[in-house]
C-alpha cells in the first residue's frame, strides 16, 4: 500500500474511531486508534500519533484508568515538543495545550488540585499564542473553578 493511500486509511479509521467514541463503543474505537497509530508510526506522521494517543487517553479517563491515560498525554506532550523543536514551521502548540488540559481534569479526578491548576495556568497562554481566546478562557476558568473546588472542600 503507498503512502497516500495509508494516510487516507488511517484517516478513515481515526473518524470511525471518533464516531465509535461519541456512541460510547469505547472497545470499537480503541481497537480503531491502535490501528491508527500503527500506520502513524509507519507513515512518521506525528499528528496521527498525537491524535491516537490522546483520544485513547479520553477513553481511559472515561474508563477511569488515569494512570494509562496520563502515560498517553505524557507522549503526546514529548511529541508535540519534539515537533515544534526539530520543525518549527509545523504548528503543535495546539497539541500540546490539549494535552496539558487533558492532565489538568486527570488530576482534578485524582484530587490533585494544585498541580491541575498548573496545568491549566500552563494551557492558557499556550491557546492565547494561537489565537484562541475561546480555548485560552476556557482554561482559565477551568483553574478558577478547580481553585473553588478545592477552597470548598478544605484542601
Amino acid at each position: 500500500m503507498n503512502a497516500d493511500a495509508s494516510l487516507d486509511q488511517m484517516r478513515s479509521l481515526a473518524r470511525q474511531a471518533l464516531l465509535d467514541m461519541k456512541g460510547e463503543r469505547f472497545d470499537e474505537a480503541m481497537v480503531l486508534l491502535e490501528e491508527v497509530e500503527r500506520i502513524a508510526r509507519v507513515l512518521d506522521n506525528k499528528h496521527g500519533i498525537v491524535l491516537a494517543l490522546g483520544t485513547r487517553s479520553r477513553i481511559l479517563r472515561k474508563r477511569k484508568q488515569f494512570d494509562e491515560a496520563m502515560g498517553l498525554l505524557e507522549q503526546v506532550e514529548g511529541i508535540a515538543r519534539d515537533i515544534d523543536a526539530k520543525n518549527p514551521d509545523i504548528d503543535a502548540k495546539g497539541d500540546l495545550a490539549l494535552a496539558l488540559m487533558e492532565r489538568g481534569h486527570i488530576l482534578t479526578d485524582l484530587g490533585e488540585f494544585d498541580q491541575a491548576i498548573a496545568l491549566f495556568e500552563k494551557a492558557e497562554p499556550v491557546y492565547r499564542e494561537l489565537g484562541n481566546s475561546t480555548k485560552a478562557d476556557e482554561a482559565q476558568r477551568v483553574a478558577q473553578l478547580v481553585a473553588e473546588i478545592k477552597r470548598e472542600r478544605g484542601y
